[in-house]
């Protein structure tokens, strides 16, 4: 089987994987800890047998520094937006265990961005355009957190902005970044849930 066959069986694993754990937190939280060690065990082996092709995904310093400017702004507008939010709900609130989550998070952020943006988006460029691409990508991103509908809504907004982003600066590093960060705070001050606690409470 050719690599991008097996890239793409992998990323409807991922996908399905992602969908028939979510409702129960620790098996999710397990779930997501198999598939960050299989996707790195993918890039690495892939690295040394076709390095190219991992620096296409978007593992590269090019255009690193307009990419982390672009994305570190929208982050900023999306974090108080944020922000705002949690404020209004009564839920703006911080707990120490949240920089744990910001440190880890991103990992997952990078395996999710590199199969919606370095598999995905970029395959349906050259086909569809940026447009169409971003609008695919996107919706898919917020399909694969059913049955939440504020989550998806919450990630359908995230491929509009970070897919675009994507195709112009072909790097994944800042959208790792800025996936598990804002996810961070989606979780507590938009969904109310805490899923730090929700994993180690199940353990």
């Amino acid at each position: 089987m050719s690599d991008d066959r097996l890239e793409f069986a992998a990323v409807l694993t991922t996908a399905a994987g992602h969908l028939t754990t979510v409702a129960w937190p620790v098996v999710h939280g397990i779930f997501i800890a198999v598939a960050i060690l299989g996707w790195l065990v993918w890039i690495v082996r892939t690295l040394r047998v076709d390095p190219e092709r991992v620096r296409l995904w978007g593992f590269t310093t090019h255009n690193l520094g307009a990419s982390v400017a672009r994305t570190a702004a929208f982050m900023a507008v999306a974090a108080l937006g944020l922000a705002v939010i949690g404020w209004w709900r009564g839920a703006l609130t911080w707990e120490w265990h949240f920089l744990f989550a910001m440190l880890l998070y991103p990992l997952w952020g990078l395996i999710q961005q590199l199969l919606v943006n370095g598999v995905l988006a970029r395959s349906l460029r050259q086909r569809l355009g940026p447009v169409v691409t971003t609008l695919i990508a996107a919706a898919l991103f917020g399909l694969i957190h059913v049955p939440f509908p504020a989550l998806m809504g919450a990630t359908f907004v995230l491929g509009l902005v970070l897919t675009p982003l994507y195709l112009i600066y072909g790097n994944l590093w800042p959208l790792a970044f800025a996936h598990g960060w804002l996810g961070t705070l989606v979780y507590p001050w938009v969904l109310g849930r805490d899923p730090w606690l929700e994993i180690v409470g199940g353990l």
